[in-house]
């Protein structure tokens, strides 16, 4: 196995007449994943080139769609797909290796395929293969892969002439009906019920009686298991119920489906509600309602307590952020590596492709102010104490000193004026901060708006040696948002304020080697808005 440019190339994944690899790239001495196709028959060299025009396309388009980053062809003739490297896996593998997923995490992967698959079918794309492998997983999000089966909406293919992954797929895909939106609707739903489940929904009881022509026989018979989970919300039971009613115009349109995961997300309710167990029943159901709100319970009123205003905005300390800066729902917050008994083994095509994200233009800003230099080194700080890059195990000798004191003190530059006129939506950045090491500082680290999500990207200096801290900078908190494993130079992050008039990041990297740590941050970066 050759490709130019490409070297160590590992197997990770085989499936029909793709073939993943693992391998590095020499320029940028960084782990990639090679797709590689056999186009000696020409209904292979056709499905690779449509899956190489679809994914361009969509993937440099939107955030939760893997996006290419080079082509070639290999020493034995095979064309090749380069995308980024992710070692998280897919949702496939997460479930071997833990089993049914936690609520919350099904809920956000809901969320970024269902935005994905609504993107896609604006364009007139349906994906037609929707399953947990073709899920990855990142450090705080999660990506669509595998558009190798799909087509313009309006191509009038069937799906007898292509390949799917018959667990997942709708009875009208299996009766060879030309393909819809409904059917990558239904596939969503398998996908959900199986992260909730940990198997198919039409899997047999008895695992060893689970087989392709009785799994089939049960989908068109409308023999689904029911799913029996104590955390199930009604809402998202309901949902999972209508995406798998039987005939297609009883299934809610993607854009409904989008909205209504949304709203789930944005619960501000536990996962685990009192009461008896909620069932999904495997019965047709309508588009998702919404459950009544519950009857609230009277409770005594306490006293007041008074409270004094404090007129100046809150110091973040090492203290302070530990509980921002700690990861509790991410996609390795509930990793085990101890396999479930009670895990999906079916479609074993496990991948691990990563997106990438568009460049800007950068201008410069005045430089903040010094004590937002320091609290930036204490997040920095704070990120190392509690371990939070995955992968790295930080040692802190028994002291209680303040890991402030511990980081580099910066050096105040001279103010960089800032040009009149900035034009809306550009990203301004500031003076590079001398905090920690500057040759660890993440360098180019670029916004791009989504409204209420941003997508940062940044250059690693470390060549894929440090993990990351994103860091919110548009107020003097500076707030720890989230966490970036290395090898990992974009992220998306959410839950930005649609009508703020402007956005602020930093990105700080952490380096561990032989039990001693090291940091640095990146400069300042703005993203002005109407």
């Amino acid at each position: 196995m050759g490709l130019p440019g490409y070297s160590d190339f590992v197997e990770i994944a085989r499936g029909g007449d793709s073939v993943v690899y693992r391998a590095r790239q020499n320029a940028l001495d960084r782990l990639v994943a090679v797709k590689t196709v056999d186009i000696a028959e020409t209904s292979g060299g056709a499905r690779f080139t449509r899956e190489l025009e679809i994914t361009l396309g969509l993937g440099r388009q939107h955030p939760h769609i893997v996006t290419v980053i080079d082509t070639g062809t290999t020493s034995d003739g095979r064309a090749a797909i380069v995308m980024e490297y992710h070692e998280l896996g897919s949702l496939h593998d997460r479930l071997v290796a833990t089993g049914p997923l936690p609520v919350t995490d099904v809920i956000k992967a809901a969320a970024a395929v269902a935005d994905a698959l609504d993107f896609a079918h604006s364009q007139g794309i349906l994906h037609r293969d929707v399953k947990p492998q073709n899920v990855l997983v990142l450090p705080t999000s999660y990506v669509l892969a595998d558009f190798g089966i799909a087509r313009m909406a309006d191509a009038g293919h069937t799906a007898s002439l292509e390949r799917f992954s018959y667990r997942h797929a709708s009875p009208q895909v299996l009766d060879g009906v030309p393909p819809t939106e409904a059917d990558d609707i239904w596939s969503l739903g398998s996908t959900l019920f199986t992260l909730l489940d940990g198997r198919a929904p039409f899997g047999a009881e008895d695992p060893a009686d689970d087989t392709a022509l009785a799994y089939l026989g049960r989908v068109r018979r409308g023999e689904r298991r029911a799913l029996r989970r104590d955390d199930l919300p009604a809402r998202l039971a309901a949902l999972v119920d209508a995406c798998l009613a039987p005939a297609p115009e009883q299934r809610p349109s993607m854009a409904h489906l989008r909205h209504e995961v949304a709203a789930l997300a944005g619960e501000q309710w536990a996962w685990q509600p009192g009461g008896a167990p909620v069932v999904s029943t495997g019965q047709d159901a309508a588009p998702t309602p919404t459950p009544p709100a519950p009857t609230p319970t009277p409770v005594a009123p306490e006293p007041p307590v008074p409270s004094v205003p404090d007129p100046t905005p809150p110091v973040s300390t090492p203290e302070t952020l530990v509980a921002a800066v700690a990861p509790s729902t991410s996609a390795v917050a509930h990793f085990d590596p101890t396999p479930s008994h009670g895990a999906s083994q079916a479609d074993a095509e496990p991948t691990g492709l990563v997106p990438q994200a568009d460049t800007q233009a950068a201008a410069e800003e005045d430089e903040p102010r010094a004590r937002t230099l320091r609290r930036l080194i204490a997040v920095i700080a704070v990120a190392v104490l509690v371990g939070l890059t995955v992968g790295v195990l930080v040692k802190v000798a028994g002291s209680s000193e303040d890991p402030v004191g511990n980081a580099s003190t910066p050096t105040k530059a001279a103010p960089v004026p800032t040009a009149s006129g900035t034009p809306t939506g550009a990203t301004v950045t500031a003076k590079p901060y001398d905090i920690g090491n500057p040759k660890l500082a993440p360098a180019d680290v670029q916004i791009e708006d989504r409204g209420s999500s941003v997508l940062l990207r940044w250059t690693d200096p470390t060549k894929g040696a440090a993990t990351f801290v994103i860091v919110d900078a548009t107020t003097d908190a500076n707030k720890a948002v989230q966490q970036v494993a290395s090898g990992t130079t974009s992220t998306t992050v959410e839950g930005i304020d649609p009508t703020a008039r402007e956005v602020c990041f930093q990105v700080a990297a952490i380096v561990v080697q032989s039990g001693v740590q090291d940091s640095g941050a990146s400069r300042k970066v703005c993203r002005q808005r109407d």
